[in-house]
């Protein structure tokens, strides 16, 4: 054998080695279920489970157990699977696929870890189920449609056609056709709600079809103001919990908004929230006051700042921390030397002389549970003296537990009743009136009448959508 023969004896035995490679992804594809890229828009890429760099996504790529899939800002793609069922994918989204090696023998799955996926998994197959797992949740699929959005540390999970039984921390929900349900990592899921009697969340749920067409072109600022709306609605749905006196479902809800929106007046409006629940429902000052310093230190333009302040000196008064409800005091006056609490909390920095016949510690009592004018008036089961003020406009200000018995406390009757006339916080961010009003959330069942919440924050519309600057914090 000359040296040539020898040359090119080399050179396709390293060929056909090369080609092998490919041609075992495939078959192992295959083997497993998965199937190949059905269609490609924008930047999708497929990093191979056995590693090395990530490779271009084009149609017909076979994809196998261990790739991780992630679409640009702008891309899109449809994985068609051995058996007819598809997965496709929205924009922003990374996603990795699993096999028999990773779950239970006979199940095939892919592990969403942020983005958007719309399953059709057909009825004929896999022989096993199908499972969506998230950081918080894993949903077990067998023959369906069905669509999941990850934002953050929350999952979203709308049913389409036929059943899913959506688990997280260890609670199982069961999810058929036309509801929506929802949990953030470390918490149960939400009870299933109705989109046929929620608007608002079956248009969301149009939205994400939408999302993963790809015929349909990626719009950003229609997904900025997809999460925005549903931040909206999760709020207004756990003000209509705590009415109903599920305070855990609504911290959750609460929890999940905060996952959705990126609004500075948004987040701090939740965590107000949050502290609420935690200093009237749950007996947890300490709890509360941890949600307030949150909007203390990092919200303090927002109109949540001036209450935050006042609410957290209450509550470090009560647990006992003079000293910082002091640091508070002066932080306040400092900030708002006309505010509408500046008579109450002046008093802890300079305090008044003792009135005669009135120990020490009965004047500091009735200076902390003094009642200001426009504050929800919620009686706490296990601390009924503890209250915390909202701006004028939140949900809970037209809530019928304003009709509470510390209205007609003696208190009232504090010679700091008789200081100068409180002045209103201005809300400049209503409604515009060519906005039109969110749906009132729903609850899921025929025995409970929902009462119509009404929304205080303004929001962006598909005309005009929320700017860059606006929704980066």
């Amino acid at each position: 054998m000359t040296v040539f023969h020898k040359r090119l004896a080399s050179v396709l035995a390293a060929f056909l080695l090369f080609f092998s490679v490919f041609l075992a992804e495939d078959v192992s594809s295959a083997v497993l279920g998965y199937g190949q890229l059905k269609a490609v828009i924008g930047s999708v890429t497929v990093t191979p489970a056995k590693g090395g760099p990530p490779r271009i996504g084009k149609v017909g790529m076979a994809v196998a157990r261990g790739d991780l899939l992630v679409t640009s800002a702008t891309g899109k793609t449809i994985i068609a699977l051995s058996d007819g069922s598809e997965m496709k994918l929205g924009a922003a989204t990374r996603m990795h696929l699993k096999g028999t090696a990773d779950a239970k023998p006979g199940t095939l799955g892919v592990n969403l870890l942020s983005g958007v996926l719309r399953a059709s998994v057909t009825k004929k197959g896999p022989k096993g189920l199908f499972t969506v797992a998230t950081r918080g949740a894993t949903a077990s699929i067998r023959g369906t449609d069905f669509m999941v959005e990850v934002r953050k540390e929350s999952s979203f999970f709308y049913m389409n056609e036929g059943a899913i039984d959506v688990d997280g921390s260890g609670k199982q929900v069961r999810l058929e056709g036309q509801r929506m349900t929802a949990n953030v990592v470390g918490r149960t899921p939400l009870l299933p709600v109705s989109l046929d009697d929620n608007p608002t969340l079956k248009t969301a749920r149009d939205t994400l079809r939408g999302f993963t067409q790809t015929d349909i072109p990626a719009d950003i600022a229609k997904l900025k103001h997809h999460k925005e709306v549903l931040a909206r609605w999760h709020i207004s749905y756990a003000s209509l919990l705590m009415d109903e006196g599920r305070h855990y479902e609504a911290e959750t809800t609460l929890l999940i908004a905060r996952d959705l929106s990126k609004l500075d007046k948004v987040q701090s409006e939740i965590y107000s929230l949050i502290a609420n629940i935690h200093a009237r429902f749950l007996n947890d000052p300490q709890g509360a006051l941890t949600r307030f310093e949150e909007i203390i230190d990092n919200y303090p333009q927002t109109q949540f700042y001036q209450p935050a302040l006042f609410n957290a000196y209450l509550l470090a008064q009560e647990l006992g921390m003079l000293d910082k409800s002091k640091q508070i005091a002066a932080r306040y006056i400092n900030a708002f030397p006309n505010g509408r609490y500046r008579h109450v909390l002046q008093s802890a920095i300079n305090p008044i002389d003792a009135k005669p016949g009135l120990p020490t510690e009965n004047r500091q009592f009735e200076q902390q549970n003094f009642i200001p004018d426009q504050q929800i008036n919620t009686p706490s089961t296990n601390n009924p003296k503890r209250d915390i003020t909202l701006p004028m406009d939140s949900p809970l200000m037209d809530s019928p537990l304003m009709d509470s018995p510390l209205m007609d406390s003696p208190l009232m009757d504090s010679p700091l009743m008789d200081s100068p006339p409180l002045e209103v916080i201005p809300n400049d961010e209503a409604l515009p009136e060519e906005s039109p009003p969110l749906a009132a959330p729903v609850m899921d069942s025929p025995s409970i009448e929902s009462p119509v919440m009404e929304s205080h924050s303004s929001l962006p519309t598909d005309a005009d959508p929320p700017p860059d600057e606006e929704v980066g914090r």
